[in-house]
């Protein structure tokens, strides 16, 4: 019988965004540069769902769709925002749903 303060090791499994940025340090609703005077009205705008600054390749960031009704709702969103983090130096995955490591890796290179 293992004691109750035994430690268990446990594999670590890497998320999809951890995998595609090759790194598993990020920040959370990250505000972007440029992004409160391009947007101060918008808060949605001003902000990406996951920003990795040590990502293979360059800082990266991600915004994470769900419910594939929010990538028409949001397109606005999305357009707007686009060529703002490019601007800003920073590349830009929308993470849509249903989307599998090869296919963001894909849409990571076209972009």
């Amino acid at each position: 019988m293992a004691h109750a303060l035994e430690k268990v090791h446990r594999e670590h499994k890497a998320s999809l965004t951890d995998r595609i940025a090759n790194s598993e340090e990020f920040f959370r609703n990250w505000y972007y540069p440029g992004g409160a005077e391009k947007f101060p009205t918008d808060a949605i705008c001003r902000k990406v769902d996951r920003y990795y600054p040590y990502a293979e390749g360059g800082p990266l960031c991600i915004d994470i769709f769900d419910d594939p009704t929010d990538v028409d709702r949001r397109k606005e969103e999305i357009d707007k925002k686009t060529p703002v983090l490019k601007e800003a130096g920073l590349r830009y995955l929308l993470l849509k749903p249903h989307m599998d490591f090869n296919l963001a890796m894909q849409e990571l290179e076209q972009a």
